[in-house]
């Protein structure tokens, strides 16, 4: 019988099943969670993932540093340029005249001034402007000019398109911090599912332990219980181990009637109606305190309508157990209700099988070639060279009465005798 699994430790199996499940939940969530920051998912495209702005912020920074060297450099050749033309007051951007001072003592065959040389296209238009006369004035364009580049740097600086990095920025940083509050609840869910599985492992060991008492505490009931099966099954075996009963005993059939006075005859109370006919043998027995007594065998020589006559074919002990009336007959091949079943088994030393069961056939009964319920005897040689084993294992079996082939020829009649 199995043993049984108490109830606390299949609780604790379905906690243990309960934890793991949840456990598997909220570690796929928090992996999923930091898979789509990193590689992008629902609500999140592959080129707003935090690699991918990582790369554009470093390829924009690079960019930046790019322009901003051949700007230097841009602005030192102009800041050369600008010092080669400053002794003239000339400034330039690209091809175009942003200022300059008139050719002072450039004058014309008429004592004019050179207009030519008072006037020039500025910034590259094509309307000719006055060039500035005076050095002060000169100057104060210039600061004016300086004012203007600054300003228009500091728009710039400001514009929205410089404003994106610091808005990336900030969101590389936001990034970062739901990367660590990520990580931070990893961690804690680890450390929790790392005190989960100790205290699963602790009660395992507890169940296994309980598991092991448990059965150990079947097995010393089973052995105890397979003892004393075995030892019920030892008692069965020798109640059914019954040996084979042989014919020791006769049923009555009839009863002696009367003795005649030569004590050679015998009258009995079956007759040709009950099928007797001459040369039936019949044993004449009595019972003293319920046991069996034999007295002799007596031969049917005559057989009436109401009775029969016999001769007495031998006595026992004629003295002191004579045959007297009331005592009764019985032959077991003879029966008044029904015919009997006979089984022969073996070899035989005096007749053959067929023999022998022609004469049980003549005498009203049946013969069977194997054992089986309805049995009422089995013939068996039953000495030393009998080789019957087989049927007499079947008739203990079946509680069949054995019949040795002697026993049986006590009763055969001389008529049916081979010759």
């Amino acid at each position: 019988m199995a043993a049984r699994i108490p109830a606390f430790s299949l609780f604790s199996l379905i906690l243990l099943a309960l934890a793991t499940v949840i456990l598997g939940i909220m570690a796929w969530v928090w992996n999923t969670g930091i898979k789509t920051i990193t590689e992008g998912g629902d609500g999140v495209s592959t080129t707003q993932t935090l690699p991918a702005l990582q790369k554009w912020n470093r390829e924009s920074r690079n960019e930046i540093r790019q322009k901003e060297r051949e700007l230097v450099d841009r602005q030192a050749d102009l800041a050369r340029l600008d010092m080669e033309l400053a002794k003239h007051r000339v400034a330039y951007s690209h091809d175009g005249l942003l200022q300059g001072t008139a050719l002072p003592g450039k004058r014309t065959k008429d004592a004019q001034p050179d207009p030519n040389a008072l006037e020039a296209p500025i910034r590259g238009g094509a309307e000719k402007k006055k060039l500035k006369s005076s050095s002060r004035r000169l100057a104060t364009d210039d600061i004016q000019l300086a004012v203007a580049q600054v300003k228009a740097h500091n728009q710039q600086v400001l514009s929205d398109e410089q404003q994106k990095y610091p808005k990336l920025d900030d969101t590389i940083t936001q990034r970062r911090a739901q990367t660590e509050e990520t990580l931070k609840q990893i961690a804690a869910a680890e450390a929790a599912w790392k005190a989960d599985q100790l205290n699963l492992e602790k009660q395992e060991k507890e169940l296994i332990a309980s598991r092991e008492k448990i059965e150990k505490t079947g097995a010393n009931d089973r052995g105890v219980r397979a003892s004393t099966v075995l030892e019920y099954q030892d008692r069965i075996r020798k109640l059914l181990e019954l040996d084979l009963k042989y014919l020791n005993e006769i049923l009555p059939c009839g009863n002696v009637l009367e003795v005649a006075d030569r004590q050679d005859r015998v009258m009995i109370d079956l007759s040709s109606r009950d099928r007797i006919v001459p040369g039936m043998l019949f044993i004449v027995f009595s019972y003293d305190l319920g046991r069996f007594v034999e007295k002799g065998t007596v031969e049917v020589i005559k057989s009436g309508p109401d009775l029969s006559e016999c001769k007495i074919v031998g006595q026992i002990d004629s003295r002191r157990r004579p045959i007297h009336k009331g005592d009764r007959i019985g032959n077991p091949l003879y029966s008044l209700d029904r015919p009997k079943t006979f089984v022969f088994a073996g070899e035989f030393s005096e007749y053959n099988v067929d023999d022998l069961a022609n004469f049980v056939r003549a005498m009203g009964n049946k013969v069977v070639d194997k054992i089986g319920p309805g049995c009422d005897f089995l013939v068996v040689r039953g000495d030393a060279k009998d080789r019957a084993d087989t049927d007499k294992m079947l008739a203990r079996e079946y509680q069949v009465l054995a019949m040795t082939e002697r026993q049986l020829l006590r009763f055969v009649r001389p008529a049916y005798l081979p010759k």
